[in-house]
């Protein structure tokens, strides 16, 4: 992780100073499988993205829902040099959701 704005650390309690430098391993929840990780990253390779809904945990340890978008950012040669990840928090509407199934 090299960058965080405002709304991650309200997301994910994490303040900048904890997350610089660490590997985003440290948001995982263990609700997914390393073949879940695994075809993510395989997408990401094939495609240069990838976007859907994933389980993370927050420094408290509780889980969130989020729909995270992944980009790989690329050079000259097409070699990628960077990822840019955007997500949002979409636990309450995963919660509704449950909600209405029930």
């Amino acid at each position: 992780i090299e960058y965080v704005n405002p709304a991650f650390t309200t997301i994910t309690e994490y303040l900048p100073g904890e997350v610089i430098g660490a590997n985003p391993r440290i948001l995982q929840s263990g609700r997914h499988d390393a073949d879940f990780y695994a075809a993510m990253w395989e997408e990401i390779r094939v495609t240069g993205r990838w976007r859907g809904e994933i389980w993370n945990r927050r420094k408290s340890g509780e889980f969130y829902a989020e729909w995270l978008s992944i980009v790989a950012i690329k050079d000259d040669l097409g070699n990628t040099t960077h990822n840019i990840a955007i997500f949002s928090d979409i636990t309450h509407r995963k919660e509704d959701e449950e909600r209405v199934w029930r």
